[in-house]
């Protein structure tokens, strides 16, 4: 059997391969954040959400290191019940009963005093049209045992977000 050398071959190149599966992946990406767009941003702000617990618990026990095994001011062992974190003074009100918080004290605890050595600023809610400084959407209590719980009263897909230590 003679093999032909000018014959021409058949099949897709390397280069045509790489640049239709590019494009497939664009198109599905496209597709896949408009499938639904409100659950993304909620994800996000749940992601805010947790990153912000993180930082208000590690910046309470830096402070309690720093500090001899104290509490910051506020906190004590076997609290009576849950805070919300703010500056308000009962106006507006910092009860909360959304998620897993159950604050029925309408004065929030504020910590930003003695966590400003570990904490820029308190870390408030992404959902700015209900939150503010005054009442931050941020929980804590301390049980019997000495062991610190932060909650985020604001969570949308990610139930409960909190972290104990």
């Amino acid at each position: 059997m003679k093999i032909l050398k000018n014959q021409p071959q058949h099949g897709f190149s390397l280069l045509e391969l790489i640049l239709t599966i590019a494009i497939m992946a664009a198109l599905s990406v496209a597709v896949f954040s408009s499938i639904n767009p409100k659950k993304r941003i909620q994800s996000a702000r749940d992601t805010n959400r947790a990153a912000s617990v993180g930082s208000i618990i590690g910046a309470i026990y830096m402070y309690i290191n720093e500090n001899n095994g104290v509490l910051p001011t506020g906190l004590t062992v076997n609290m009576s019940e849950e805070r919300q974190l703010g500056t308000t003074g009962g106006n507006p009100s910092c009860a909360i009963a959304t998620g897993t918080c159950a604050v029925t004290n309408a004065q929030c605890l504020d910590l930003s005093t003695p966590l400003n050595k570990y904490l820029a600023s308190m870390p408030i809610d992404p959902l700015s049209t209900k939150y503010s400084a005054a009442n931050t959407g941020y929980s804590v209590f301390v049980n019997a045992n000495g062991i610190v719980t932060v909650k985020a009263c604001g969570a949308e897909l990610t139930s409960p977000i909190s972290i104990s230590r």
